[in-house]
């Protein structure tokens, strides 16, 4: 499938996650990636369960025969100052279903991350995704697909 437009891109809020910290809450925070590549991360919302970010990205992607199995990871954490991260729980979703209209202001149960990870995983994250085919605008954030890799900048 080729693909060439804008993924207008909305983390709205996560609901009933895990507790990580003392005091039994979180302090959660999502990064949005394409292939390990990060493409944004929300801010952290401090001690609580159901953060609110409504954190939004426009990033124009263009891709020539893009396959099915590119997907765009939301992974969700819990920031810690001493020690690593802990993982919270990730949404994957297909680039090609999205830029065929399939992903439009919807909830998603947070799962595990492959093997060998053991993930502790509650909850869910509300995600608003639009994609509009055609140039990128000014404002938006450009990359593609090159030799199976995701790259910065236009095709």
């Amino acid at each position: 499938m080729d693909v060439n437009g804008v993924f207008d891109i909305t983390v709205v809020s996560a609901y009933g996650v895990i507790q990580c910290d003392r005091g039994g809450k979180s302090d959660p925070y999502c990064i949005v990636s394409i292939d390990d590549v990060e493409l944004f991360q929300t801010d952290v919302a401090k001690k609580t369960l159901s953060p609110v970010w409504n954190a939004r990205k426009q990033v124009h992607i263009a891709a020539n025969g893009l396959a099915d199995g590119e997907m765009i990871d939301f992974t969700m954490y819990d920031h810690d100052k001493f020690t690593r991260d802990d993982c919270m729980g990730i949404v994957s979703l297909s680039v090609a279903e999205i830029a065929r209209g399939a992903e439009i202001g919807t909830t998603h149960m947070l799962g595990s991350r492959p093997l060998p990870h053991k993930d502790k995983v509650t909850g869910s994250i509300t995600l608003e995704i639009k994609y509009t085919p055609g140039p990128a605008p000014d404002s938006c954030t450009k990359w593609h697909f090159s030799n199976g890799k995701f790259r910065p900048g236009p095709l």
